[in-house]
């Protein structure tokens, strides 16, 4: 596997085992929330601080399942913050945390967010 797919799985692997809330590493056909959904951001790759070094950028799509309007935002707010802490942990930078949205998906809405987040790797 490509170091940006690993990268990928890694942060998907450690939401899922820090904040129990499965996480993919990949857009499945179909989400069943409460869901981590981690996807290359943009810029994707850019060039680092040193030398051989690159800065790349993942977007978390934070998805919270379906419920009464003040319990979903609550739930989302919850699994913001799950997921900040976990990211922290493993050195992954956040840029910053976009203002909550309804996705639409399957015929449903979801209140949802995105995480943006940056990691520096060498090939």
């Amino acid at each position: 596997m490509s170091d940006l797919g690993l990268l990928r799985q890694d942060i998907a692997e450690q939401l899922t085992v820090d904040t129990t809330v499965p996480a993919y590493d990949y857009i499945p056909a179909r989400i069943v929330p409460p869901i981590y959904l981690v996807s290359s951001g943009s810029p994707y790759v850019e060039s680092g601080d040193t030398y051989g070094s690159f800065k790349v950028r993942m977007n978390i799509d934070i998805v919270s399942a379906t419920a009464a309007n003040d319990v979903t935002t609550e739930a989302l707010d919850t699994m913001i913050e799950d997921a900040l802490v976990s990211l922290v942990n493993m050195g992954v930078g956040i840029e910053n945390v976009q203002q909550p949205y309804q996705l639409d998906t399957g015929n449903a809405q979801y209140l949802s967010t995105t995480v943006s987040v940056t990691k520096t790797i060498s090939l």
